[in-house]
């Protein structure tokens, strides 16, 4: 072994595990300037309960995005201000036609989310931006969420942001007194068609310097009837960008895309690759590279004296980045696969943009099957595949989340193990063949699909003795990644 070089990769790894590299986006960390929650769900008699927290001394503007579950359309956005060491929560709950977010929370957001809550919307995917997809509120009730950072908040005297009448700094504004902001409405007001946010009087971005991230936070799936509770952390990248980008309410900016300057670090192998992307490159290939995988991994439980059920979620949170977000008035013909770039392999259509797959299943006796692992009903193809953007695979019908995407991976005769659900490199159909891979400007060479998630499991006994006793649990995926081409 190379002494020298294994004490140097760690030290490396250290530092960039506390505090990431300045220039060059990277996950992996606790806190960072972006969060990504792979999941919400109102289904099957959850809600979603959302944190997120600041956890540094400075005023911090992020945006709050909801996304459907499909093909990532957005349903419901706002701009949350953050005092320092603030704490903001939420709940995504019920509607008779879809969803909502609801808050007792006292942050300031803009819009304010009223008392009885915010209906999500579907203004994204009906009308000219129909997908050929479902078109009602239902489509709401399950996505996942992207929390990011625009900027903190300039200590200054020059940043007033009501300078028609009494001066009210903006860091002071939404800064907590007895538990309350002092002035959520002037954050509001600065919004209105000749609010200050439109003008060109305060320092930095509209009143915002660089991000500096910090942020943390939560996402639980509860269901009180059951008794069950999945809890999880979600994504967090940091070093995001050096720019502020205090966006206005309702803008579909920032997002994953807006990642400056273009480049990566990865760790791979005991190594820290940092690449960079802006040759022929999609904006958002340096949030891809850090999610790229060649496999996912977990484990499964449908123990029937257990009542026991596992569902997974695969989360593909750049896709939509990537394919065309063909509307029914498209001039591409439905029929053809030819608006996407790599690593996807389709364009979106009704059934959505299908991405070939492969499942390898275990037992905990090493015991494997004899015949390839087939989702049900098996597709015409032959060749397992997963549609949406966020996607649920249930084990042997046990449909713990309740999702109507779900795809069943039937009993095997293994009521316990692991499976490995792996992305083939290259993909082939009647058009032609693709290579999942990202090559970046130094030729290294990424394979696979950016994707993230998580796998529940839940136990039913009922009521023993008087107490409901089920239980749930969360267990985060575990990956394979490729590199090739980088220096060692």
């Amino acid at each position: 072994m190379n002494m020298k070089r294994s004490l140097i990769n760690m030290a490396v790894l250290s530092t960039l595990g506390l505090a990431g590299t300045a220039g060059a986006v990277t996950t992996g960390v606790s806190t960072g300037e972006v969060l990504l929650y792979p999941y919400y769900s109102v289904r099957n008699g959850n809600d979603t309960l959302i944190t997120v927290v600041n956890t540094t001394g400075s005023a911090k503007a992020v945006k709050v995005r909801f996304l459907e579950a499909k093909n990532s359309r957005e349903v419901l956005d706002f701009n949350l201000y953050l005092s320092k060491h603030d704490v903001w929560t939420g709940v995504v709950t019920t509607t008779p036609a879809g969803a909502k977010v609801k808050t007792t929370d006292t942050s300031c957001t803009v819009p304010a989310i009223p008392v009885d809550g915010q209906e999500f919307r579907n203004f994204q995917y009906i009308g000219d931006n129909a997908d050929f997809e479902d078109e009602s509120l239902d489509r709401t009730r399950e996505g996942y969420i992207e929390i990011i950072e625009m900027g903190e908040i300039i200590v200054s005297d020059l940043n007033d942001i009501d300078p028609s009448s009494a001066t009210v700094l903006f860091d002071d504004a939404v800064t907590h007194s007895s538990g309350v902001p002092k002035n959520c409405a002037a954050v509001s007001n600065g919004w209105k068609t000749s609010g200050v946010f439109f003008g060109t009087t305060l320092p930095g971005d509209k009143g915002l310097s660089a991000p500096s991230g910090g942020l943390m936070g939560t996402g639980t799936l509860i269901n009180v009837a059951k008794g069950t509770d999945f809890s999880y952390d979600p994504v967090v990248m940091d070093n995001f960008t050096v720019i502020a980008k205090h966006s206005e309410p309702g803008d579909l900016l920032p997002s994953l895309e807006n990642v400056f300057p273009k480049r990566s670090v990865t760790f791979y192998d005991g190594t820290a690759v940092t690449s960079n992307w802006t040759n022929n490159a999609n904006a958002a290939d340096p949030v891809s590279a850090l999610l790229m995988r060649t496999a996912v991994l977990n484990e499964f439980t449908v123990e029937p004296a257990l009542a026991a059920g596992t569902d997974w979620v695969v989360n593909f949170p750049t896709k939509r980045f990537y394919i065309d977000k063909d509307t029914v008035n498209s001039s591409d013909p439905d029929s053809l696969d030819w608006n996407f770039e790599r690593p996807f392999t389709q364009d979106f259509k009704q059934g959505g943009a299908c991405e070939e797959i492969g499942l390898t299943i275990y037992d905990r006796e090493e015991r494997t099957t004899t015949s390839d692992v087939d989702f049900s009903p098996r597709p015409p193809s032959g060749k397992n595949s997963l549609c949406w953007e966020v996607n649920v695979i249930t084990f042997n019908s046990t449909n713990v989340l309740g999702s109507p995407l779900a795809k069943n991976v039937p009993n095997q005769g293994f009521n316990s193990g692991w499976l490995n659900l792996s992305f083939p490199t290259t993909v082939s159909r009647s058009e032609g063949s693709w290579d999942r891979v990202m090559i970046s400007d130094e030729n290294h060479t990424y394979s696979g699909l950016p994707v993230i998630g998580f796998g529940v499991q839940q136990y039913v006994n009922g009521n023993i003795d008087g107490a409901l006793s089920n239980y749930g649990g969360n267990f985060v995926h575990k990956y394979r990644r490729s590199i090739s081409n980088y220096p060692q």
